[in-house]
């Protein structure tokens, strides 16, 4: 940068972004940010097709000390709106950083309703830590019973996460419905499903009982989520805790070995098909 030819504040043919923006992505430390901002003048591209600012980045890789400087010293607000209509608090949720999450819930004094879409807490129970959880649900009083934008529970998010502290935490400590709709009256269980988090699934089948014949809008089971996403262990573990689950038909009359086979999951249609034979032979 001590060349006066370079231009310090050049866009990439990609996404615009200028070295200010690569800076705070890569982690870079806040003497590199000060010295860029200060010394050099480097500035970050407005926004352009929705990327996330050096706020976002800083906040969601934990570096606390670049988002004091950018808020205190540079002026940079707080509630500033990124990729997907995020805030730097999304983003520090998302990154799992507790410290940053403290510092810009203090700094940004926002109603909750104010966050829209996906809120601060789902991306905390999905990608975050129990504590984090924790501290936003028991110190901030953030309302659990909230869906996103796209309709899913703290409870799904945790769940599609394999965060199973956080999913025991929500249905033991605070009393969370292990059965609760979501998304096209999909459950936690059908989240875990298809995300194939095995200590999920099994938690919420035999320490919490739910019912794994539950469909949802299109008809698709628990057994359909993980068949669908190729999970084959939890394909297993459902046969074998249910023996009649594979039969089950959805909206479209197909049967979960139908659809293991039209999505060429061999290993999956092979064990369904063994254990349909076992089943009727039983009968």
């Amino acid at each position: 940068m001590e060349n006066e030819d370079i231009n310090v504040n050049a866009k990439d043919s990609k996404y615009g972004s200028t070295p200010l923006d690569l800076a705070a992505a890569y982690n870079r430390t806040v003497d590199v940010i000060k010295y860029m901002i200060e010394d050099k003048k480097c500035y970050s591209s407005p926004k352009l097709h929705g990327f996330n600012t050096p706020l976002h980045s800083a906040a969601y890789q934990g570096n606390l000390s670049v988002v004091r400087y950018l808020v205190e010293n540079i002026g940079l607000n707080v509630k500033v709106r990124g990729l997907e209509n995020r805030m730097p608090l999304h983003a520090a949720c998302r990154g799992g950083h507790l410290d940053v999450v403290k510092y810009l819930i203090g700094e940004s004094k926002m109603a909750e309703d104010e966050y829209y879409g996906e809120i601060p807490l789902h991306l905390a129970a999905e990608y975050g830590t129990l504590e984090m959880v924790q501290y936003m649900v028991d110190e901030r009083n953030f309302e659990m019973q909230f869906s996103s934008e796209k309709g899913y529970t703290p409870l799904h998010c945790a769940a599609r996460g394999g965060k199973l502290d956080i999913v025991k935490y929500l249905i033991e400590k605070k009393g969370y419905n292990p059965n609760c709709n979501g998304y096209l009256s999909r459950t936690p269980l059908n989240s875990a499903c298809h995300g194939g988090k095995y200590d999920v699934v099994e938690y919420l089948i035999r320490e919490c009982g739910v019912d794994p014949s539950l469909r949802d809008d299109h008809g698709n089971t628990s057994l359909h989520s993980a068949v669908y996403s190729g999970q084959i262990s939890i394909v297993e573990l459902l046969v074998a805790e249910f023996d009649n689950e594979n039969d089950a038909f959805d909206n479209h009359v197909r049967d979960a070995a139908s659809l293991a086979k039209e999505n060429g999951h061999k290993d999956i249609f092979t064990f369904l098909e063994n254990s349909i034979k076992l089943h009727q032979d039983s009968l």
